[in-house]
């Protein structure tokens, strides 16, 4: 998926230190589309040393259904839109010398 014109990737340093991430992920993205209607992902992602990618989570979010408390409602193409998602919960060691990695 990193190789597609059409995903944002985004890798952090290697990690100094161990760093646990533990509970509910959410993605806040800010995004436009020329179509009347789209689905956003967003994958978190453990890079070891070696450069293997493990999936950890993926959440996904259809534009006219941005708002949980409304009815779906087309977007229009072209305006800027937030969009607030759950990706998922997890308990997650990412080791010294890997790196964290977000896709959309």
């Amino acid at each position: 998926m990193e190789g597609q014109n059409d995903v944002l990737v985004y890798t952090s340093n290697e990690l100094s230190q161990d760093l646990e991430v533990t509970g509910p992920v959410q993605a806040v993205i800010y995004a436009s589309s020329f179509a009347n209607d789209t689905d956003f992902t967003v994958k978190l992602v453990d890079v070891h040393p070696d450069g293997k990618a493990i999936n950890l989570l993926e959440g996904i979010q259809r534009a006219s259904y941005r708002d949980p408390n409304e009815d779906s409602k087309p977007i229009k193409p072209g305006e800027i839109y937030e969009y607030r998602f759950h990706v998922g919960s997890t308990s997650n060691l990412f080791k010294k010398g890997h790196k964290i990695r977000v896709e959309l």
